[in-house]
């Protein structure tokens, strides 16, 4: 399997190395052609190759398991359908692909003039973090990509039927309910510096080791937070978060780097706003709820999807194109490495013990 995704990417690559702004029939063609083979390896890969696989096929096979509580009501309604026609985890994997890759593919081509670019970035770490691991979680992530484009239009309502359809799929969806108050104007300089400095804000309380989210007085919310601090005090949810890691520090880069260059990427990219406030949000949640390691991954890889369309931005920058193509591609290396290599999804040994 790795070596038929190393061949994926190296296609995509070249592809996105060759791209032009304006794309042909062909270009269109290729690209779902593509979006249908990764939709086919997601569906089609090995029980047990990736973290939760296992856990997926052992709720689908145990209609009374305990597990199923955990479950949205989602992927029980579709298992059972599933279930009716076939006992094979792997149509279930389908009916996952279909909406986790199907729909981000449609949500970039309505949010970049690009096809390749931002496809490198998709494939290079969400494809193979949703659509082949947390589908749940990945077909979250592409409603949430979907609400874009009306959230920037000022479609408030179509913008609210994404994000409830996100919730209906995964309940840690609710966290994306206040991004329908966020303004899609374009931000003002002191609104640049408002939202650049987030991210400074949440660092200092967290070297400072103040810590809000145990203040909440919501209870439900506490007795939450209670259960993820226990587990993490016996070793079943892993070591401390380094909020200071590679990708982290990347994303910060690229953050500031398009704020920087934001009245130029604003030329060429209508969606700005949003997908802006969108990834401070992510980078922020990282850091400031990194106590609760779960719960902080999650927040922040939800939102994070926005980067798929946020490094492209590096595009608009630099000349000749040949050169930030070439970075975006070399920024795709690295996420494809961190991910094989370094964060292990395809190696069982390094799956998380509590994982939902």
């Amino acid at each position: 399997m790795i070596i038929l995704l190393i061949i994926i990417f190296v296609i995509i690559a070249t592809l996105a190395l060759l791209e032009e702004e304006e794309n042909n029939i062909y270009n269109t063609y290729i690209y779902w052609g593509i979006g249908i083979f990764l939709l086919l390896t997601a569906s089609l890969r090995e029980v047990g190759l990736d973290h939760d696989s296992t856990n997926y096929e052992y709720v689908f096979t145990h209609t009374n398991s305990p597990l199923l509580g955990l479950m949205e009501f989602s992927f029980l309604f579709i298992s059972n359908i599933v279930n009716f026609f076939a006992d094979d985890v792997h149509v279930l994997f389908f009916v996952y692909a279909c909406l986790g890759v199907l729909l981000k593919l449609k949500a970039i081509k309505e949010l970049s003039p690009f096809y390749f670019l931002p496809l490198i970035i998709y494939f290079s770490n969400y494809f193979m973090l949703h659509e082949m691991t947390q589908i749940r979680a990945g077909v979250a992530a592409s409603m949430l990509l979907m609400s874009i484009r009306p959230l920037s239009e000022g479609r408030k309502l179509t913008a609210t039927f994404w994000i409830l359809l996100a919730l209906f799929f995964h309940y840690s969806s609710a966290i994306l309910i206040p991004i329908l108050f966020l303004s899609p104007n374009e931000m003002s300089i002191r609104s640049r510096q408002i939202w650049g400095g987030l991210i400074p804000l949440v660092y200092l309380l967290y070297l400072l080791h103040i810590d809000f989210i145990l203040s909440l007085p919501i209870p439900f919310i506490n007795d939450k937070i209670e259960i993820y601090r226990t587990f993490k005090d016996k070793g079943i949810l892993g070591d401390d978060l380094n909020v200071f890691n590679y990708l982290q520090l990347l994303r910060i880069s690229i953050f500031y780097f398009t704020l920087y260059y934001y009245d130029l990427i604003k030329q060429y990219n209508k969606f700005l706003p949003i997908l802006t406030k969108m990834m401070a949000i992510s980078i922020a949640s990282y850091v400031f709820l990194s106590g609760i390691p779960v719960i902080a991954i999650r927040i922040s890889e939800l939102f994070g999807v926005v980067d798929i369309i946020m490094f492209v931005n590096i595009y608009y920058t630099i000349k000749p194109s040949y050169l930030p193509k070439a970075i975006i591609i070399l920024i795709a290396i690295a996420l494809f490495y961190m991910d094989i290599a370094m964060v292990g999804l395809f190696d069982p040994s390094k799956a998380p013990a509590f994982n939902n």
